[in-house]
């Protein structure tokens, strides 16, 4: 079976979204996540989903975008793993931030 696998930023782009969220909405917050988790473990059995991203920096190679389930404000950056391993989530990030600038450091 597949699975996923989060990098560090990854997990704390998740705790910064919840606790953004969870200001003015706790249930929303939760809701996020939940639907974050969702996403990850279908982009684990089918990495195919999301489509190919292109970065100038070389260590980007790779990446791939989804959206949060049906949070579509919130994109999932990711790289499949070899041999249908499942997939490697680089970053979970709102749609309006600058990636490249993001990406670049």
């Amino acid at each position: 079976m597949a699975e996923f696998v989060l990098s560090p930023d990854a997990e704390s782009d998740l705790d910064e979204i919840h606790m953004r969220i969870s200001v003015e909405n706790p249930k929303g917050a939760n809701q996020v996540l939940e639907a974050a988790y969702q996403s990850f473990q279908e982009l684990a059995q089918t990495p195919g989903l999301g489509r190919p991203r292109i970065f100038h920096h070389h260590e980007l190679s790779g990446l791939h975008s989804w959206h949060v389930g049906r949070f579509k404000n919130y994109l999932i950056f990711y790289r499949p793993l070899p041999n249908n391993g499942g997939v490697e989530i680089v970053r979970v990030l709102h749609g309006a931030r600058d990636f490249e600038a993001i990406f670049g450091k």
